[in-house]
């Protein structure tokens, strides 16, 4: 059995357990999972009951094929005793005094860590396969190649959230507008919840929180009375959300992907950090049906919610949408190829979120469809109407020949470029048809309201 070492800061300056702790303590037990031999000091040096420390370190390291550095920042890699054990390891790669493999499990960007890290392979946080990344990167090192095909096929079975990506195409406007189309109503209700409950202060968790465009113009003018934890799965948006709000002391940020086991170890950690005790409303736009278990998200939320506290939900449902004139059926093709596609995002939520709700014990249910049509509007405005609910669509196509030429699985690869190409053509007579201004294209947004 080979031996993996993880190496992490265990506590933080508070004594209180580290972002770096949860996610090496899930690595772990997805390691063990896979019949690796796995030293994680927080359970190992303890079942081993010596109480020379460094000796048992050293013969840990001794031993080890492959060591991976778990580390959320520079500070927390470089801190005395996670420094000096991924150091050593590194030192004797380098020397060849071992042919062990050393690779880094990190958050942010790989240029802000020490030298050696960036010379080494490393895996994101951010990533939704990474476990799967580093067992095929610890397999190809040990030469385990029928373990590399049963991980492929594993990743390629397995359900996962959609492969959506806040860095593809122009999707930072796409969601300023998404924003402006589809909020206007969210303002009223979530205004009436707020200055119903008198609470000073009200607690809110943004979940898919974005750039913060929508956090800003919903919640900032309750600045004075309100905390904003917002968070989300890209490093990208929270720094945005970060900078947007930069001037603001009741705004908070927090990366956390909420389709990895362990997320809500790690909200709780943010939330102690801040001194949030519990939330009075989570916030929830157009995030969940990305999510590749929603139902299991919003009944995992109602815990984090005080005993009267509220759910907002704004989702879709691509059955909720009509066009006239459409003779060859284009809206249908494209609603039918994306939903089929892999790694798409739900595109029926909307007619779930009922039951989720109330499967999950929420109370108080209340569903309510708000309309977006074109009738009246300039043709800006229905461009800006096409923008938001076709033009990303293809980018998920785009993302399936990505994946077959990098995989260089030949048939795939000539299925994936025919329907890459036939969903573009699709696109593209559609966004023709919003110049006219005798079409008619109407959608309706789903919004779900609901107490603990």
């Amino acid at each position: 059995m080979k031996n993996i070492f993880l190496s992490f800061k265990h506590h933080d300056d508070f004594g209180e357990l580290t972002s770096d702790y949860y996610r090496a303590a899930r690595l772990y037990d997805f390691l063990t999972e896979h019949q690796f031999n796995v030293f994680f000091s927080a359970k190992s040096v303890v079942a081993s009951g010596d109480s020379d420390y460094t000796a048992l370190i050293n013969k840990a390291l001794d031993q080890a094929d492959v060591l991976i550095l778990v580390a959320s920042c520079y500070n927390n890699c470089t801190s005395c005793w996670v420094k000096y054990e991924w150091q050593n390891y590194f030192q004797e790669v380098m020397s060849g005094k071992t042919h062990g493999l050393f690779l880094s499990y990190i958050d942010g960007n790989v240029n802000d860590y020490p030298r050696e890290i960036r010379s080494r392979e490393a895996v994101s946080w951010s990533d939704p396969n990474a476990e799967e990344t580093i067992l095929e990167m610890i397999c190809n090192h040990l030469g385990k190649k029928e373990e590399i095909q049963q991980i492929s096929d594993k990743t390629t079975r397995r359900a996962k959230g959609s492969s959506y990506g806040y860095e593809i195409g122009d999707e930072k406007n796409r969601l300023k507008v998404q924003a402006r189309l589809e909020s206007r109503y969210d303002d009223s209700i979530l205004s009436e919840i707020i200055s119903k409950r008198r609470k000073d202060p009200f607690y809110i968790l943004d979940v898919g929180c974005s750039s913060g465009f929508l956090t800003e113009v919903l919640f900032k003018k309750f600045e004075e009375n309100i905390r904003v934890l917002g968070v989300d799965k890209f490093r990208e948006c929270i720094d945005d959300f970060r900078t947007r709000f930069s001037d603001c002391d009741h705004f908070y940020a927090h990366q956390l992907d909420l389709d990895r086991p362990g997320w809500e170890d790690e909200l709780h950690i943010a939330m102690d950090k801040i001194g949030i005790p519990h939330f009075d409303l989570v916030f929830c736009s157009m995030s969940l049906h990305h999510m590749a278990d929603s139902a299991a998200v919003i009944k995992a939320l109602r815990d984090f919610l005080c005993d009267d506290g509220h759910i907002y939900v704004r989702t879709n449902d691509d059955g909720l949408k009509m066009a006239y004139p459409d003779p060859n059926d284009l809206l249908g093709t494209i609603i039918r190829m994306s939903e089929k596609t892999d790694g798409i995002s739900d595109r029926f939520h909307g007619r779930k979120i009922f039951s989720e709700l109330y499967n999950a014990g929420y109370k108080n249910i209340s569903i309510q469809h708000h309309s977006v049509d074109t009738a009246g509007k300039t043709e800006e405005e229905r461009k800006l109407i096409f923008e938001n609910v076709f033009s990303w669509r293809e980018n998920y196509f785009r993302q399936q020949v990505y994946e077959m030429t990098k995989a260089n699985k030949t048939d795939s690869l000539i299925s994936s470029m025919k329907a890459y190409e036939r969903i573009v053509d699709a696109v593209k007579k559609v966004e023709k048809y919003f110049k006219d201004p005798t079409f008619y294209f109407c959608f309706f947004i789903t919004t779900a309201i609901a107490q603990k």
